[in-house]
């Protein structure tokens, strides 16, 4: 419960950040800075809550936000609305998340991490084919 109220907190509060920019005229690197805040406080929230630890993860919470920084950064650059940006910031943020827990559990070279790849492509590519562009 607490991963899919966090992945819809999520959500909500990028596509509301990615839209001031149209609404409001803000500057690109404020938004930039505000929605690597609430990925980071998601961050936080997911890794102390889970089995795995902070502490420990301390370098993978860095390069993650270094990681989700750029994707960001790329993305807000494309002409999509701004809900389909939110969605694929989130999307990649749940598939590091994935990624990180079957590293942590042993089984990063499973069926499991292909499929979540495939998965993650599959829904991208439906997402750059059907979404509106402004």
């Amino acid at each position: 419960i607490l991963n899919w109220g966090n992945s819809l907190t999520l959500f909500f509060s990028l596509s509301a950040i990615s839209g001031l920019q149209d609404f409001l005229s803000l500057p690109t690197w404020g938004l930039m800075l505000s929605g690597l805040a609430v990925m980071a406080v998601c961050l936080f929230l997911d890794f102390s809550i889970d089995r795995f630890g902070f502490r420990g993860n301390i370098l993978f919470f860095i390069g993650w936000i270094f990681i989700l920084a750029q994707v960001s950064w790329v993305l807000y650059f494309l002409p999509f609305d701004y809900n389909v940006l939110g969605l694929l910031l989130t999307l990649t943020y749940m598939v590091l998340l994935s990624l990180f827990r079957f590293n942590q559990q042993g089984i990063i070279a499973s069926k499991r991490t292909k499929i979540l790849i495939i998965f993650a492509v599959i829904v991208s590519t439906l997402l750059f084919i059907t979404s509106r562009w402004r």
